[in-house]
């Protein structure tokens, strides 16, 4: 896999969501990332089971190449096989989805581990 020498190191400090979990619960239920912050607690900044997928998928990373993956099923949305997109910034960030520009127009969001799919491979540059 991609890691980048990133070590990830949990910021939390003893704070707990709105249920009393705190950031170890979260690598288990990597699901509940961003559904149960409170005031003091903020899993997708503060939690590494939350944030894994940024520091170790390069296609979150923005301005990566990308093409259709193994779980492509949005039909010609990104120009057609073969076609190429840009990931870039999502107004609203969601672990498991990345935002692209395709090179036909199109931008849309797509998954990148959300429901164990791959819409997207990264081209070798």
């Amino acid at each position: 896999g991609y890691s980048g020498g990133v070590t990830c190191e949990d910021s939390a400090n003893g704070a707990t969501d709105s249920s009393g979990d705190d950031c170890t619960d979260y690598i288990e239920h990597p699901s509940w990332c961003g559904d149960y912050d409170d005031f003091d607690f903020q899993s997708n900044s503060m939690c590494c089971a939350c944030r894994t997928q940024e520091v170790e998928a390069p296609w979150m990373e923005i301005g990566v190449r990308v093409r259709r993956g193994p779980s492509w099923q949005w039909g010609d949305q990104d120009g057609g096989p073969g076609s190429t997109g840009v990931t870039i910034p999502s107004s609203t960030p969601t672990v498991g989805w990345v935002g692209v520009q395709w090179d036909s127009g199109q931008a849309n969001r797509y998954r990148v581990g959300a429901q164990d799919a791959y819409d997207l491979s990264v081209v070798e540059q």
